[in-house]
């Protein structure tokens, strides 16, 4: 759904078509905790006929009429619950509402198994910089984690994110809210180390696979 993309959220995963005692709607598949569908006791299972009086046909169907609906705007909803004897339709108005920011650290954590932090004036000095700058850097990898295996270690710099520049958590969290699980990402680092003839700049592009691990051990 654009949902995700949009910052706006209904609360809805929607499925297949199906037919129930002489209705036709769209299954359910889940609803997010807290949502506008939530508090109004949609449930997962339950089958969604109509959408501002408007039948549903298919699940492209569903996500044209949703496209254009903004922030506060009352949407009509009229479904079947599908825990209920007997079966009847009922109409409900929810409201879109503004999606929150995902914390883009957590996901990073998640995904590459790296921790990644803002260059504070603390930060600066821990990793041998003389201030704070407006950039994100690693401060810890995981032994065996993706990060760590695609060659990052503690001190990179980030400096992009699929192409896009993030220099701070706001900009991390924007790009890393559109990855999701076995996705491709490249992640353009800069390192600086100190040689023979002062300080040397780095710049290269790593490119990690999207994975969380579970149980000790990464899925596939």
């Amino acid at each position: 759904m654009p949902e995700k993309l949009r910052r706006v959220r209904l609360g809805l995963v929607m499925g297949r078509m199906k037919k129930v005692g002489g209705f036709s709607g769209l299954v359910v598949d889940s609803v997010s905790k807290a949502s506008p569908a939530d508090q109004q006791g949609i449930s997962a299972g339950d089958l969604v006929l109509e959408i501002d009086g408007r039948k549903l046909t298919s699940v492209i169907d569903f996500y044209v009429k949703m496209m254009d609906k903004e922030i506060g705007e009352p949407i009509e909803v009229t479904y079947v619950k599908s825990s209920a004897a007997p079966l009847k339709s009922r109409t409900i108005k929810l409201t879109m509402q503004p999606r929150p920011l995902p914390d883009g650290r957590k996901l990073v954590s998640q995904f590459f198994q790296m921790e990644v932090s803002e260059l504070t004036d603390q930060v600066a000095r821990k990793f041998g910089f003389q201030s704070a700058y407006p950039i994100l850097i690693v401060t810890d990898i995981e032994q065996g984690g993706i990060a760590g295996k695609a060659g990052l270690v503690a001190g990179d710099l980030i400096l992009q994110i699929n192409n896009a520049t993030v220099r701070n958590v706001k900009e991390l969290s924007l790009e890393m809210e559109k990855i999701n699980e076995g996705d491709a990402v490249d992640i353009k680092i800069m390192r600086i180390s100190v040689g023979i003839f002062g300080q040397i700049q780095q710049r290269y592009t790593a490119r990690l696979t999207a994975q969380s691990k579970k149980s000790g051990r990464f899925s596939f």
